[in-house]
């Protein structure tokens, strides 16, 4: 019971918050595809059919939505947050996967992993904005994978929010006194 209720609080937003979609895009992932495929983790790795084409897509297209990812399973190694993970196609199986837990947690020779990439954004103030994302160049040197962090978008800080809330309430205030002022002008001159 209080595993559930764990679980539901952590599903819920504070009043003045959003969810956003957060993707992370690995802008020359093509450049090494003859020799690699490629892995994101974690993913629900649970999820079957969905895993792969989540992998896939990743493959295909250089991105992968971080927004609703949940780890909820930690490695022994807790090495929590994302990672790329390169694996030599002749280390795939049959069907081109690998079981990305065990290579996680204890490469074979000639799989590379990256290092710890940005954390994923969820929620945000409401008046943020909506998408948020982070683009990597990706060098595979010296048996080594880096993953070289080019953009990468930030929530507003309080400060900026509190700026941006108090200059927006200000507007607010002035606006209401004006458009009142002008209705009571209409109002007096409708009675005279």
């Amino acid at each position: 019971m209080i595993a559930a209720g764990s679980s539901i609080k952590a599903d819920l937003l504070r009043p003045d918050t959003k969810r956003v979609s957060h993707k992370i895009k690995f802008d020359n992932i093509k450049e090494y595809q003859k020799e690699y495929k490629f892995f994101f983790f974690p993913l629900n790795e649970t999820a079957g059919p969905l895993w792969k084409e989540q992998q896939d897509d990743l493959n295909e297209t250089g991105v992968v939505h971080v927004s609703g990812i949940r780890n909820n399973r930690r490695p022994p190694s807790n090495n929590q947050g994302f990672y790329l993970i390169a694996v030599p196609r002749n280390q795939l199986d049959a069907d081109g996967y690998v079981d990305i837990v065990k290579t996680f947690e204890n490469p074979p020779a000639g799989v590379l992993k990256s290092e710890r990439l940005v954390s994923q954004i969820q929620a945000v103030h409401k008046s943020d904005k909506d998408e948020f994302q982070t683009i990597y160049h990706l060098t595979i040197k010296d048996g080594k994978l880096q993953a070289g962090l080019m953009k990468h978008d930030e929530p507003r800080k309080r400060e900026e929010l509190k700026t941006t809330s108090i200059g927006q309430s200000t507007f607010a205030v002035v606006s209401s006194a004006v458009a009142f002022g002008i209705l009571g002008l209409r109002f007096r001159n409708r009675q005279n």
